[in-house]
């Protein structure tokens, strides 16, 4: 805490004010549970493995944990089982852990029970010391009192008393102790249909309120925890200009970039197929005409005629019989002098 108030005294402040040192500093960090774990992630795991049971109702939800408990029991015992010594490869691995860090680590005894392990800097000119017991199994660092595991200070005692490492290991990592935790086993039970029924009555779930948009599966995450990494975080990522080759901006934003060109960065340009395109172009600028025989054998009858291809006005039939029946009509009742619809020959009647 002296270190973050040195660099940061805002950050200091703040965790002192909203997070208790209690609750997640090793300094206060229980000796009893034999257990350094500050956070909650056992409990998430045990939350995500549930996770397709919570949404079933409450009966098959319980059925489901309770499989999953019946199984996990007997996997746990086999894995204890398959030890081949008195503790389990993870505690021996931090075991292990603990020896790669003893480095040039120095003994004093002074004559008892207790050492002096120290560590001289020869730069600073300062002598780093903590005191540990061998036969209370504590250190002054506090690791070995709460992990139950010998820290890397009591390592060096260890040693210099020429005992093994793994006689100073707590009991609850010992092979007797985990086979206890698993040797309640869970008996299997029968299906619903051999459950004794009795007369009361009976329970539905609470009606389903089915909220807009899409269901949330995952819970709600506090707002200094850790997001659920699906995609890579852009937070502390520089960003280089593809112009200008400089950090800090992109090259939409870069002095470089003429302004009538930023709007155009990052833009989809639109696939057109060119062959497709020129037909196009060819049909609109064609003289053919496409004809249409409107209210056939009728006083009515007209024949309208539009060029080959994609129209630019949409046809509207209430304004063309309007403006049809305010023309004088010809041959063939179609309407006269008439730029946007015109009449067949003989000639433009053989291209339909």
């Amino acid at each position: 805490m002296n270190e973050l108030k040195a660099k940061n005294k805002a950050a200091h402040d703040y965790l002192e004010e909203h997070w208790d040192p209690v609750n997640w500093s090793l300094a206060f960090a229980s000796e009893i549970s034999k257990c350094d774990v500050i956070d909650n992630n056992m409990v998430e795991t045990f939350n995500g493995v549930i996770l397709e049971a919570r949404r079933k109702p409450i009966i098959a939800m319980l059925e489901d944990i309770r499989l999953y408990v019946m199984k996990r029991i007997v996997r746990n015992r086999q894995y204890g089982l398959s030890w081949k010594g008195d503790y389990g490869p993870r505690i021996l691995a931090k075991l292990e852990k603990h020896r790669q860090r003893v480095g040039t680590w120095n003994v004093d005894w002074n004559g008892g029970n207790h050492y002096e392990v120290y560590y001289e800097n020869a730069d600073t000119q300062t002598r780093e010391a903590f005191a540990v017991s061998l036969i209370y199994r504590t250190c002054s660092c506090r690791l070995w009192d709460v992990c139950g595991v010998p820290c890397h200070h009591a390592l060096v005692a260890i040693t210099f008393e020429g005992k093994d490492p793994l006689d100073f290991i707590d009991d609850y990592f010992k092979k007797s102790t985990y086979m206890k935790a698993y040797e309640a086993l869970l008996h299997p039970v029968r299906g619903p249909s051999y459950w004794e029924q009795r007369d009361l009555e009976e329970l539905h779930p609470p009606p389903l309120r089915q909220a807009k948009g899409k269901r949330k599966t995952e819970r709600i995450r506090e707002p200094l925890e850790g997001r659920k990494k699906t995609k890579m975080s852009r937070i502390g990522r520089k960003m280089k200009c593809g112009i200008c080759k400089q950090t800090g901006h992109n090259s939409r934003r870069c002095p470089l970039n003429p302004k009538e060109d930023r709007q155009n960065i990052g833009a989809k340009k639109r696939k057109t197929n060119p062959s497709k395109v020129a037909k196009q172009k060819a049909e609109r600028s064609s003289n053919h005409m496409v004809y249409t025989v409107c209210n056939p054998g009728k006083d009515n009858q007209l024949i309208v005629g539009r060029p080959v291809g994609k129209p630019r006005k949409y046809f509207n039939p209430r304004k063309f019989k309007e403006a049809s029946s305010s023309q004088p009509r010809t041959e063939g009742n179609a309407p006269s002098q008439n730029p946007d619809y015109a009449i067949p020959t003989q000639e433009s009647m053989k291209t339909v």
